[in-house]
C-alpha cells in the first residue's frame, strides 16, 4: 500500500522521498511532478526519475520557482550544467533520453529560492502517451553542492 504523498516535501537528512505515488501520464503541456518542495538550507536535491516513452518523443523536465508557499505564479530557473571542461547554462527545460531509461538530475539550490517545482511534459505525444512510473528526492546532506 502507497503512502500518501504531501502537498510540499520538506527537507528530511539522508532520506529518500516520493514524489508519486501512481504513473503521471505525459501529454504537451507542462505538469507538476510531486508536490513543491522546499529547499530551505538545503545545498543541493537530486531527483530519480523511472520513465517509459512509449511512443512518444522528446520528455521534458524543468524547474519553476515559487516565492513563497502559497504562491501561483511559477518563475523559470535557468539549468546549470558542469563537466570537466565547462559550466553551462541552458534555458529552462532538460531533454531526457528518447529511450525508456532511469535518470538522476541534480540540482543545486540557493537560498535565494525556496521552493522548487518541477515539471514535466512531452515534445511530441505518440498514440500511446509517456509515463514517468517511478520518482523520488534525496537532498544533500552538508554544505558541499555537487
Amino acid at each position: 500500500m502507497s503512502k500518501p504523498i504531501p502537498d510540499i516535501l520538506y527537507y528530511k537528512n539522508n532520506i529518500v522521498q516520493d514524489m508519486i505515488n501512481t504513473p503521471v501520464t505525459l501529454t504537451t503541456s507542462w505538469a507538476n511532478l510531486g508536490p513543491l518542495i522546499c529547499t530551505s538550507d538545503v545545498p543541493a536535491i537530486a531527483i530519480w526519475i523511472k520513465y517509459l516513452l512509449n511512443d512518444s518523443l522528446g520528455m521534458q523536465l524543468r524547474v519553476v520557482a515559487r516565492r513563497y508557499q502559497e504562491d501561483t505564479e511559477y518563475y523559470s530557473l535557468p539549468i546549470k550544467s558542469v563537466n570537466p571542461t565547462f559550466v553551462q547554462v541552458s534555458p529552462e527545460y532538460f531533454k531526457l533520453p528518447d529511450v525508456d531509461t532511469d535518470v538522476v538530475v541534480p540540482i543545486e539550490c540557493s537560498d535565494l529560492v525556496k521552493y522548487l517545482q518541477f515539471q514535466v511534459r512531452v515534445g511530441t505525444l505518440g498514440a500511446t502517451a509517456a509515463s514517468i512510473t517511478k520518482c523520488q528526492l534525496t537532498t544533500a546532506t552538508t554544505g558541499r553542492t555537487i
